[in-house]
């Protein structure tokens, strides 16, 4: 999935998702390199949202469920 695709599902920010993905919270490359911007693996996206999130009590991520 792309930056874009994740941002919209987590709710955060494009540059903070690219900062996570730097991070390496969750796994992500570069296929094209510099050039082309991040690829994230939606398991490996899907499975930090959950640990991670649920974990924190984020807002957005308890919104997307319908639990706030």
């Amino acid at each position: 999935m792309k930056v874009e695709d994740a941002a919209e599902r987590s709710g955060f920010a494009i540059w903070t998702v690219r900062r996570m993905a730097r991070q390496g919270l969750f796994m992500a490359t570069k296929p094209r390199g510099n050039r082309g911007g991040w690829e994230i693996d939606d398991e490996s996206f899907h499975d930090w949202m959950q640990g991670n999130q649920t974990a924190r009590g984020n807002a957005a991520y308890q919104a997307m469920r319908g639990v706030a």
